[in-house]
């Protein structure tokens, strides 16, 4: 079963990317940081996503992605909980 998703800004990106599960931080080889600026940027989608009880680590996350004109291909929040 997976772990439970966490929500961080993305100014910590490059904080988690480097962490295992536990949140302890994963060694590279010659005990280097990770540098994204190195990294080159493939795509970027930007995704909504929602987790119906975020205590629970078997609830279901629900996820789409941004579309042209900044709509989401979602249901908002609110449709979802009268569904």
């Amino acid at each position: 079963m997976a772990p439970p998703c966490n929500v961080f800004p993305v100014s910590k990106l490059e904080l988690h990317v480097q962490a295992d599960v536990k949140g302890k931080k994963r060694k590279l080889p010659g005990g280097a940081d990770v540098d994204l600026t190195k990294c080159a940027l493939k795509e970027m989608t930007q995704y909504r996503c929602f987790i119906d009880d975020p205590k629970s680590r078997d609830s279901p996350v629900r996820c789409g992605h941004k579309l042209d004109g900044g709509h989401h291909d979602v249901p908002s929040y609110h449709e979802w909980l009268r569904a």
